[in-house]
């Protein structure tokens, strides 16, 4: 059920250059990486796709907050529910300081 869900979500990242708008594929990206970690919350030790250390690492990447988890050699293992709750606070105070980048098709910070 989680692969099928995760498959879903990943296709639907990768649907989001047929988008109009860069908010709209900023979005796709912002809730397809908390959806993913909202399914692993009570035991990101069960992914063993590996798409909560990249959901782990994209959400660090567009907020700047880093996450309560342990860093190892596959990249960032955990996170807790304190660390949802800011990333979603961030989000939805500064999501308009956030750029789509067309060419490598990634989420990328406004340079101040």
């Amino acid at each position: 059920m989680r692969f099928n869900i995760i498959l879903f979500s990943w296709l639907s990242i990768y649907s989001v250059e047929g988008q109009s708008s860069d908010s709209d594929k900023i979005d796709s990206v912002f809730n397809y990486n908390i959806v993913v970690l909202d399914m692993f919350q009570k035991d990101p030790h069960t992914d063993s796709t590996g798409a909560s250390v990249r959901a782990v690492y994209t959400l660090e990447q567009m907020t700047g907050i880093i996450s309560n988890g342990r860093i190892t050699f596959f990249g960032k293992v955990g996170f807790d529910a304190d660390d949802l709750c800011k990333w979603r606070a961030w989000y939805a105070k500064n999501k308009g300081d956030l750029l789509w980048d067309p060419k490598y098709k990634i989420v990328r910070r406004k340079v101040s």
